[in-house]
């Protein structure tokens, strides 16, 4: 009886032809359901990688996207994605000035380039309140926690899919 030989979790990332396949099978209608779960069961932080960079490529209204996003919030996801996108989403996820402080500290240790344009986000003083010209998250203004998460992501770079 031979046995099997073990699929090594971090050669997925590294099979290009894989990660190819999938996107453009996740593009097709035909295929969409197939692909994104296939994504979604991949045995490593590629699977989350992958579901992530389809999400932020579609369109918010897309069926594709509104999928890949709801699989990528599923708990079975989450727990395999890696540590750079951990600090992303739980950033994504946080609503009040609170939580995002403290996403900023995981985000600041961890987050790749892929974080850039929501900490953006952060750094707008306007958008709330009746006329939206209130600041949203004014406990951010005082220290520099938003700079730092930042500069500290711009110098890692997002995985190679």
């Amino acid at each position: 009886m031979t046995r099997p030989v073990p699929v090594k979790t971090r050669s997925l990332p590294a099979a290009p032809e894989l990660s190819a396949k999938l996107r453009a099978a996740a593009a097709d209608p035909d295929t969409m359901h197939d692909a994104l779960g296939a994504m979604a069961t991949l045995p490593s932080p590629a699977g989350p990688d992958l579901l992530y960079y389809f999400w932020s490529t579609r369109k918010k209204q897309d069926p594709s996207a509104e999928l890949a996003d709801a699989l990528l919030q599923t708990k079975e996801v989450r727990d395999r994605a890696s540590p750079e996108l951990s600090a992303l989403l739980d950033l994504r996820a946080a609503e009040s000035c609170d939580d995002v402080k403290a996403a900023l500290a995981s985000v600041e240790a961890r987050a790749d380039r892929r974080v850039i344009s929501l900490l953006s986000r952060f750094g707008q003083k306007r958008g709330c309140g009746d006329r939206k010209r209130a600041d949203c998250f004014p406990c951010l203004r005082e220290g520099d926690e938003l700079k730092n998460a930042t500069k500290s992501a711009i110098k890692r770079a997002p995985p190679k899919l």
